[in-house]
């Protein structure tokens, strides 16, 4: 299972207090949730958590498509347009929020594996829709190329 930065966002700003300075992308790409350590590469579609504190003259740069928390406000740069920082600017533990995002990460991928189960017994499609109401909390309505609903 892939997150976006907008679900992140989303799901962890009622229990986090985060801000961040760039638009946030619905694009599914996020696969892991890392500790960073001083030196180590940051890769794309990695979501890093950083807790220690720079020195005044160095930033931490992140490269594309890579998501950072950082605990604290810190100098930070992107080397492209999708690459996202956020800055959590209460006194979180590194810990809770690492647990959190490993939830969203086991929730939505019991969804989708859910789903797989469902389509594989040959589930009508309105009994997938149902179940998918839990996540998207809004109607689904699945439709023809000719405006026929299906489910």
């Amino acid at each position: 299972m892939k997150l976006s930065t907008a679900i992140l966002a989303n799901k962890l700003k009622s229990k986090f207090a985060l801000q961040n300075k760039k638009a946030l992308s619905d694009r599914l790409h996020l696969e892991q949730v890392l500790f960073y350590n001083d030196g180590d590469e940051m890769l794309p579609h990695k979501i890093y958590i950083y807790t220690q504190k720079l020195e005044a003259a160095q930033e931490l740069i992140v490269p594309e498509e890579a998501v950072l928390f950082c605990m604290g406000k810190m100098r930070t740069r992107n080397t492209g347009k999708t690459g996202q920082v956020f800055q959590l600017i209460d006194d979180t533990s590194p810990f809770l929020l690492f647990n959190e995002i490993q939830r969203l990460f086991d929730y939505y991928g019991q969804w989708e594996k859910k789903i797989y189960e469902m389509a594989e017994q040959g589930s009508a499609i309105q009994e997938i829709l149902d179940e998918s109401f839990r996540i998207f909390h809004n109607p689904i309505i699945v439709s023809s190329a000719d405006y026929f609903v299906i489910g």
